[in-house]
């Protein structure tokens, strides 16, 4: 929640407040439709910009350009900007919070290097998004957005517009994170390199058309996860033997649960509940094989 008025000041187009390291922006007022963000404000750097800071008059603005000086974006900084087509980040920029572009038309953007924080990373799977080749904690391969960590790389977002069927991981992949796929309705396989040692919770939510991956029973992996409620580790993999036993686990031994997805034991016995090897030709993905 926004300070109250008494608290801030007004200079221009904007409201803002005092921090001891500069200037937050809390509400912007004016009605350009190209908006420049100051640098400073009374001798003083724009350090911040608030929470839906842009929301209650944004609606006809085109194009914001964040100045250099600012260093974290608040949650739906610029929601509700529904004309806005471009926003600029110069390099600076450390922190972006959730739900920045929420109902807006921007479709691409330049991720600059000194970003350090996304604070709801799959949601930028909506848009075109180009990372700086410098960027410490983050890069892209053109479709998965990726985070570097010691160990490997983890798979955060994947752009959910893309028609295309076959997704193949960047080598050194080591995780896929949650709702890495959210709103993904083409994919049919994905192909997943040797070390990825972790799924996390609905990371292949709303893939309707997911079918098949070279190293998880996909399918098989959401079901148990949605009923254990934790993260399939990769060494708790046994070529479908895990899910089954924890499927039984948690309704009794010997007890055949029915739902939606149908009674797992039959659904083995038919041959789903193992990962049958190979490719299926789409383009895009290597011609591979490989057993757990």
């Amino acid at each position: 929640m926004k300070d109250s008025r008494k608290f801030q000041m007004h200079w221009n187009n904007y409201r803002y407040r005092k921090e001891t390291d500069g200037i937050v922006i809390e509400e912007y007022e004016g009605e350009d439709l190209h908006v420049v963000i100051p640098p400073e404000i009374e001798g003083l750097p724009v350090k911040k910009i608030a929470p839906e800071a842009f929301s209650s008059h944004g609606a006809l603005i085109e194009t914001i350009e964040v100045p250099e000086t600012v260093t974290e974006i608040g949650d739906g900084a610029f929601k509700m900007c529904m004309s806005l087509k471009k926003l600029i980040l110069q390099n600076g920029v450390q922190k972006i919070g959730e739900n920045v572009l929420l109902v807006t038309a921007v479709t691409e953007m330049y991720l600059p290097a000194s970003v350090l924080e996304l604070v709801r990373p799959w949601e930028w799977g909506k848009i075109a998004l180009e990372v700086a080749p410098d960027n410490s904690n983050y890069f892209s391969d053109g479709y998965g957005l990726y985070e570097k960590h010691p160990e490997g790389y983890a798979l955060v977002a994947v752009r959910a517009e893309d028609e295309r069927e076959c997704y193949e991981a960047t080598p050194g992949t080591v995780c896929v994170k949650r709702h890495a796929f959210e709103g993904q309705m083409y994919i049919q396989q994905v192909v997943l390199p040797e070390g990825v040692q972790q799924i996390e919770e609905e990371a292949f939510e709303s893939c309707q058309a997911l079918r098949r991956s070279n190293s998880w029973d996909l399918s098989e992996l959401t079901y148990v996860r949605q009923q254990t409620g934790r993260c399939l580790q990769k060494e708790e993999y046994h070529g479908g033997d895990f899910r089954l036993q924890m499927a039984e686990k948690r309704h009794g031994a010997g007890g055949n649960r029915r739902g939606k997805r149908g009674n797992l034991p039959e659904r083995r016995a038919a041959g789903m509940g193992h990962l049958q090897h190979g490719q299926m030709g789409k383009p895009g993905c290597a011609e591979t094989e490989k057993a757990i």
